[in-house]
């Protein structure tokens, strides 16, 4: 599923499910089969039109042209790596696509490399596959445009891979055990906004497990992160140093998720990010940086680039694809499953553009 949304939109509006617009839908196996510059070629050739030519609305009896272009392209890692033309994250020497760093300087080094001293090297040199159907646009490019993503890096990435070890250190130590845990989250009184994404149950078969999650959703995530202070506070004692890194972690992901933030703001974010990786290596000494944890650290440069990072995340873009679940759930025949998912979209959203008594007012000037 592709997706786009008009940057002219104010945010309150841009992150309704309505302004998230259907672009394209292919199997999985046809994207494999001709990859994605002949997938997205058609659209590739509207924007070029759109960038040269612009489009003429008629409104009254007045006509106005507007131009338009690709700003940026959000994405779990996958599909920016596949998407851009890099090699994939399992086979990758260096899986960042913003600095040169290694796999083993990943587990050494806390600071950002220079991203534009490094463009040329990334573009030329290292970790490209093809050139990506993207660059068609005359306006972007993949070093700066292919933007992270904080529900994947942090939400799904970061955050549950500190919580899990955490958790295993003070069940070790006795500090609580799993049983108790999970009942002080279960009896927990969250509030109207958090009981729906409220916490499952945390297994042993889950902490011990290789991998590095808890077995929750994103926004599970998000609220077991946030309220955890309030769930287990009380038993760990003052100044553990594994609860300190903890609590600076969620300082960052306040940061990271404010919609608006001051330049002073954007220099701590940098210093937190470093101190609480450096932190994290020295407690865990046996655990690896992941990539998603290194992809923090060139965060403070993204937002000074597009502005917080939470007006171009992949939430609102996983919460559109529930629509097309429920139609695929319900549909009895799968013939050609992309056509009928389109046209039940694109039939919902012209009955949407119709019956709108009180259309988004804004300026498209701006």
């Amino acid at each position: 599923l592709f997706y786009y949304m008009l940057g002219n939109l104010p945010p309150v509006s841009r992150s309704k499910l309505s302004s998230i617009n259907l672009l394209c839908i292919t199997k999985s196996q046809t994207l494999v089969r001709y990859g994605p510059n002949v997938i997205l070629e058609p659209v590739m050739s509207d924007i070029k039109e759109l960038e040269q030519n612009g489009l003429v609305v008629t409104t009254g009896n007045s006509q106005t042209r507007f131009y338009g272009s690709l700003f940026l392209v959000p994405g779990d890692n996958l599909a920016s790596q596949y998407l851009g033309g890099y090699k994939s994250l399992a086979s990758a020497h260096r899986k960042c696509r913003t600095c040169m760093t290694t796999n083993e300087d990943m587990q050494n080094k806390v600071a950002a490399l220079s991203s534009s001293a490094t463009r040329p090297h990334i573009e030329s040199t290292f970790g490209l596959c093809q050139d990506s159907v993207f660059h068609q646009s005359q306006y972007f490019h993949i070093t700066d445009g292919l933007v992270p993503d904080i529900m994947h890096d942090v939400l799904e990435g970061c955050l549950p891979y500190v919580m899990k070890e955490m958790m295993k250190l003070y069940i070790d130590r006795k500090l609580i055990s799993l049983n108790d845990m999970n009942d002080l989250i279960i009896s927990f009184p969250y509030g109207s906004t958090d009981f729906s994404n409220k916490p499952s149950l945390i297994t042993s078969k889950t902490l011990k497990s290789s991998d590095h999650a808890l077995k929750q959703t994103a926004s599970q995530y998000w609220c077991l992160g946030r309220l955890l202070p309030l769930i287990i506070g009380h038993l760990v004692p003052e100044n553990d140093l594994h609860w300190n890194n903890f609590c600076l972690l969620l300082t960052i992901i306040d940061y990271l998720f404010a919609p608006t933030l001051p330049q002073e703001a954007i220099d701590n974010l940098s210093v937190m990010i470093a101190d609480h990786h450096k932190a994290f290596k020295e407690l865990h000494p046996t655990c690896n940086i992941i990539p998603k944890m290194h992809y923090m650290i060139h965060y403070p440069y993204w937002i000074r680039r597009v502005g917080p990072l939470v007006r171009a995340w992949c939430m609102r873009f996983e919460g559109k694809h529930t629509y097309f679940k429920n139609i695929a759930s319900r549909m009895k025949c799968f013939k050609n499953a992309c056509k009928t998912l389109a046209m039940d979209h694109q039939y919902n959203a012209c009955y949407m553009i119709n019956s709108s008594e009180k259309p988004v007012i804004f300026d498209w000037t701006t």
